[in-house]
């Protein structure tokens, strides 16, 4: 590189977290070696721009979400849907499709946002733009992605340690816990590395998660900062929220991130994110699973709630004539063939493949963008070698949390000895029979009343009051009115549309 190396430096922007500094970065896109960013390891996106050229390169699952817009030669790419719109000088052009499945799945299946021609950059990918060309090429292939052999759940817990001591040290250790099996799972590795962390916990008073992460506190000695989610924390983010989420956050799941918005210290936060790939999150009934492929498909797609409820189907019927047509037979048919399209031997595997290439990239994606306004954060199951040891292992080691619970025992199995939700009693070494039924209920993190709260209610009506041009006075109108907790739900995931709307008319 040459003299004038801070000003290469300039062109380059890191989100997220890599494992090459900006300096080495700088180099390879000097030279146009960009190819070789594909060794680099973490979660992030990372942009050259200079006046010739645009390379945006994504890491594995492409959890971090980065948009572009291309039309002729006109390139526009930026870190939120907002940014990008106004930037594309284009009047907005709702893909009803995308808002469709969102309103099924909380999330879009592919690429695709609310707007036809903005969409969002791929995982695994590198996205060049010069001379009035956009090129993508998938690095699926690269070194970084070169198959390694997993074999066993040992390989599995090995690369969780791996990915733990690459990024955190005792001075930097602080985690997110709940009551739940990701963050005990993070806990015992980091115990099992001599590594103390900091303990930083969301729950009302007697809830399952503070309850259990005082108690876990208590016995090892760990220090723990409590936060409760506030009506006041929904109203005063909800600006922020809508224009990191592009509106694809529905307002219940907020809580995810909002507890980091009073934290004020500079450490970056230990995440659980993506933890629920060792489960078979979609359908896990213990060996009844394995007849889910036998089962018809008008069945499977209520089971697997990939058709629209009666009260969207209900509300429907007020939309706009094109949106309307995305929840028809022909439409939702539709639907359930694009998520069996995910790769896979079988339907529980093509729910897998769902599950990491369009629940954790679009989903999880929102809450690490919401959260990201906040806190830096580590999130290692989202490693590369982590995902590929899980793909690696039997179904039998999804069913249950049987993968977690290994993995604390052979970790630190003194973790074993606090409660498992729905069961009260300690978590056991191996899921209980019929565990898939709930025997206890217990409170949670947050209280769902606090949206029934007069500010927040304020908030939800103006966002479905700003969505007269996808659908009617009188749709907007039972919404609003009705007591009915299945369409105040529906009202939770449409809101946030609105309101991204309403940002909107300032452009």
């Amino acid at each position: 590189m040459p003299k004038t190396e801070n000003n290469f430096l300039k062109k380059v922007t890191v989100y997220g977290y890599c494992s090459y500094s900006k300096r080495k970065l700088a180099r390879l896109f000097f030279n146009k070696e960009e190819h070789l960013v594909a060794k680099a390891l973490g979660n992030f996106v990372i942009v050259w721009n200079d006046s010739s050229r645009t390379v945006i390169i994504t890491s594995y699952i492409g959890i971090i979400p980065y948009y572009y817009y291309f039309e002729g030669q006109h390139f526009v790419q930026g870190k939120e849907i907002l940014d990008v719109f106004k930037s594309s000088k284009q009047r907005w052009e709702w893909d009803f499709q995308a808002l469709a499945d969102y309103l099924i799945f909380n999330h879009p299946i592919d690429s695709s946002t609310f707007h036809k021609k903005i969409k969002r950059t791929s995982a695994n990918t590198i996205l060049c733009f010069e001379d009035g060309k956009l090129e993508e090429k998938s690095l699926q292939n690269s070194i970084q992605n070169q198959e390694r052999i997993f074999t066993s759940p040992y390989d599995s817990i090995n690369c969780l340690k791996t990915e733990m001591a690459r990024w955190v040290n005792q001075e930097n250790a602080l985690l997110s816990i709940t009551g739940g099996f990701d963050s005990r799972l993070l806990l015992a590795v980091l115990l099992s590395l001599d590594i103390k962390p900091n303990l930083i916990v969301s729950g009302q008073k007697n809830s399952f998660d503070l309850e259990v992460s005082k108690s876990i506190s208590k016995k090892f000695n760990l220090p723990l900062l409590t936060t409760e989610i506030k009506s006041s924390d929904i109203v005063e983010n909800s600006e922020k929220t809508i224009r990191a989420t592009g509106g694809m956050l529905p307002i219940p799941h907020w809580a995810g991130h909002l507890w980091a918005a009073s934290y004020n210290q500079n450490l970056p936060i230990i995440v659980g994110f993506n933890g629920e790939f060792a489960r078979s999150y979609y359908f896990d009934k213990g060996q009844f699973s394995y007849l889910l492929d036998y089962i018809p498909n008008f069945y499977k797609k209520a089971i697997l709630e990939i058709e629209a409820k009666s009260e969207l189907r209900k509300v429907a019927t007020f939309f706009s004539p094109i949106f309307q047509t995305e929840f028809s037979v022909d439409s939702e048919n539709n639907r359930f063939r694009r998520v069996m399209a995910f790769s896979g031997f079988n339907t529980l595997e093509k729910l897998d493949s769902f599950f990491i290439d369009s629940y954790t990239t679009n989903k999880t994606g929102m809450d690490i963008a919401a959260l990201g306004q906040y806190v830096n954060w580590i999130a290692p199951f989202c490693s590369a070698d982590w995902i590929k040891s899980q793909e690696s292992l039997s179904r039998n080691w999804k069913l249950g949390s049987k993968f977690h619970r290994f993995a604390i025992n052979e970790l630190f199995p003194q973790l074993l000895s606090f409660p498992e939700e729905g069961v009260g009693n300690k978590m056991s070494l191996n899921p209980k029979p019929l565990y898939w039924k709930r025997k206890k209920n217990v409170i949670p993190f947050y209280d769902i009343q606090i949206l029934e709260e007069s500010k927040v209610k304020e908030i939800i009506m103006k966002g479905l009051f700003n969505l007269e041009d996808i659908m009617s006075k009188k749709a907007i109108n039972l919404l609003v009115e009705s007591e009915s907790l299945r369409l105040k739900l529906l009202s939770y995931k449409l809101a946030p549309v609105g309101l991204f709307t309403n940002l909107l008319k300032n452009f």
